[in-house]
């Protein structure tokens, strides 16, 4: 069996064969020794060495690159133990997209409590797909309870007019992580911007990232990670100015800070 993988440095066979252990390979051991392994390994650091030099005044090294939220892999640390039920809050989660992203990424014997926040349409959709799903539940208000695991909000606080007063609301929760993802924030001025929605134009924040940082902390959290997140249309944003433009959004993690 062959294998071939292309790409622009490499036009060759990287897999060959299929063997039941590394003496029928019959393959090198002393690779991982050699010039070409030790050149390429100090070509890559002289290459993220240079890139960090370069960066050194970047709000979010382009080394801290995400494509997919986290908030699975931020769940998945929450279960000290089997009977533990996880609770999350997801501030315009849509139709479930990110909810079914999560149970098929964590395993199928962990207890989950969803609360999906949408408007009232949406939420009636949800409700009739997901009716026969005891751990998922829509609501168009905030909940009134005491407490949620895990408040996520992915691509929906910058379409809410009072951002400060929903931060508020979600630390109120006491949350043990706070997490943004596909947040239009980075080194740039805060201000607000019309988004043109198939003839539809809503208003919408962009925020200068540690303006944003900042006013979560003073609710008594602490940043504890920061990434560049991708998405397509950022590259729309040509048309503005330095102290206006993008080259990135943003996914932030935060936990409570114990001083508070």
């Amino acid at each position: 069996m062959i294998i071939q993988m292309r790409n622009k440095n490499w036009n060759g066979i990287i897999w060959e064969g299929v063997y039941q252990s590394f003496d029928e390979s019959r393959g090198e051991k002393g690779v991982f020794h050699d010039s070409t392994w030790i050149n390429k390994q100090t070509e890559q650091l002289r290459t993220k060495l240079t890139l960090l030099d370069e960066e050194a005044n970047a709000c979010i090294s382009s080394l801290a690159q995400s494509n997919d939220y986290y908030l699975s892999a931020i769940l998945a640390t929450q279960y000290e133990s089997p009977e533990k039920k996880v609770s999350v809050l997801d501030f315009g989660g849509g139709l479930a997209n990110t909810y079914l992203d999560v149970i098929n990424v964590l395993p199928k014997d962990k207890s989950l409590r969803y609360v999906i926040v949408e408007n009232e349409k949406i939420c009636e959709i949800g409700s009739e797909n997901f009716k026969e799903d005891e751990q998922l539940a829509f609501s168009s208000q905030l909940p009134n309870t005491e407490h949620f695991d895990t408040v996520h909000a992915g691509s929906s606080i910058h379409y809410v007019d009072d951002w400060k007063g929903l931060l508020k609301k979600f630390c109120d929760y006491q949350p043990k992580y706070l997490v943004f993802a596909d947040l239009p924030a980075g080194d740039i001025e805060t201000f607000v911007a019309i988004q043109n929605y198939y003839g539809k134009k809503i208003p919408v924040w962009f925020w200068n990232l540690d303006e944003f940082i900042n006013e979560v902390e003073t609710l008594g959290y602490e940043l504890i990670a920061k990434y560049r997140y991708s998405n397509d249309y950022v590259k729309t944003m040509s048309g503005y100015d330095e102290n206006h433009s993008l080259s990135h959004f943003s996914q932030l993690i935060f936990k409570p800070n114990d001083k508070y």
